[in-house]
């Protein structure tokens, strides 16, 4: 039950109190009630200190959140060299087990198994990186044949452009690459 909503309180002066106004001190007993100052605004005896406290808390929890974040990027960002090969080993170990525990069921123990797995993952790992070093190694070879080809359409559309609208110079670069 509020009590500051009752009328059991008898004294009007006790009740503004409570509600956290403060009577005049100029002013007689009987006439309290008429002239009251209100302490709602600044640090008294009315004014409850929870509501700061409570955005003061807000303010250091969200403070304190940014801070950990921050720290973990960082983490990451500097922890990079410990952290890729990391990631990289465990995608691995999940794409494997399932290999693993087939070999482990066809009787052939757990370390050879995991062995035979791994040596096939190295084999193809190597096969791809060195498909991928020949495609890389030709078109190293043939690019300056590609930089030709590039500089001689380039001029070809220089001088179908000149002189021309913007509409026909579209026209003639399409007509001239549709031809080639």
């Amino acid at each position: 039950m509020d009590r500051s909503d009752s009328d059991l309180d008898g004294v009007d002066g006790e009740r503004s109190q409570r509600e956290g106004q403060v009577p005049d001190k100029d002013d007689s007993t009987e006439n309290q009630t008429s002239k009251v100052v209100s302490l709602r605004g600044g640090w008294g005896p009315g004014r409850s200190r929870l509501p700061s406290l409570k955005s003061n808390l807000s303010v250091i929890a969200t403070s304190a959140k940014l801070i950990i974040f921050i720290g973990l990027v960082a983490i990451l960002y500097f922890g990079r060299p410990v952290f890729v090969p990391l990631a990289v080993a465990i995608l691995l170990a999940f794409v494997l087990a399932p290999l693993v525990r087939v070999l482990h069921r066809w009787h052939l123990g757990r370390i050879p198994s995991i062995i035979i797995v791994v040596l096939i993952a190295f084999l193809t790992i190597f096969g791809l990186g060195m498909v991928l070093g020949e495609q890389v190694t030709h078109l190293a070879a043939a690019l300056p044949q590609y930089q030709d080809t590039l500089t001689k359409k380039i001029d070809a559309l220089r001088g179908m452009t000149a002189g021309k609208g913007t509409l026909g110079q579209a026209s003639d670069v399409l007509r001239n690459l549709i031809a080639n």
